[in-house]
């Protein structure tokens, strides 16, 4: 006659251990860096792209503490270079900061408070004009006109552009003598606003982009020039369209 397998049997394991292996598992199953919005710990989250594909040297960076611990006792070190500075409550009631001149390469960014509890997680810096995980790039490769190297890179430009209300096209916008046709023009939000555009031009991996939002009302932006670092500006939404 054919034989049978054995039936499994079944084996007790005491609570004691049980609850170690429930831990211990649970413990490889947590993310090596602790999540943002986490009251209980020190957590650090890169906004904007992954930790590990950053490019171009900088990363804006939130920072959150345990419930009745104030950031502003945090200190936050790049490698060896305290960077705490950069770092600040914004007008949204976040602790962030744009850590800068990251050099190629990894960099461990660590925030700690007095009391011992921090946190640290891996910056990985990729060169501007790339790769970052594309993997070797074509050879030759013509750069435009203007690029100061090999990679392509060149100086980024900023300008302000208006829409007139002939509708004929974007002009140039002089902020210190504003034409008097400006149209306006209805955003998602259902405000209507000025059609003034901020234009950023530049090159990144080789190639050229442009980026092109509504120009915030107030004084950030009275002056053509670099983008508020840290936070959107007013009436940005956060949706871009490619």
């Amino acid at each position: 006659m054919p034989r049978t397998a054995p039936s499994p049997r079944a084996v007790a394991v005491p609570a004691a251990v049980l609850v170690a292996l429930l831990a211990l598992v649970a413990g490889l199953l947590l993310p090596a860096q602790a999540r943002a919005g986490d009251e209980e710990v020190v957590a650090i989250e890169v906004l904007g792209n992954r930790a590990d594909l950053l490019s171009d040297g900088n990363a804006l960076v939130e920072v959150t503490v345990p419930t009745g611990d104030d950031a502003a006792d945090l200190t936050v070190m790049a490698g060896d270079v305290d960077v705490t500075d950069a770092f600040a409550v914004r007008d949204n009631g976040r602790f962030m900061g744009r850590v800068e001149d990251l050099p190629l390469g990894e960099t461990v960014l660590t925030a700690s408070l007095p009391s011992g509890h921090g946190a640290r997680i891996t910056l990985t810096n990729h060169p501007r004009g790339g790769p970052v995980f594309s993997g070797p790039q074509i050879q030759p490769w013509t750069c435009l006109d203007g690029a100061v190297d090999e990679q392509c890179n060149r100086e980024t430009t900023y300008s302000l552009q208006y829409m007139p209300t002939t509708g004929t096209g974007f002009r140039d916008y002089d902020p210190d003598n504003p034409p008097s046709d400006v149209a306006t023009t209805t955003t998602t939000e259902g405000e209507e606003v000025p059609y003034i555009v901020r234009l950023e031009e530049g090159a990144m991996n080789r190639d050229s982009y442009a980026i092109a939002v509504l120009r915030p009302r107030g004084p950030r932006l009275r002056a053509v020039g670099a983008p508020a670092r840290v936070q959107r500006p007013h009436g940005h939404r956060a949706r871009p369209v490619l």
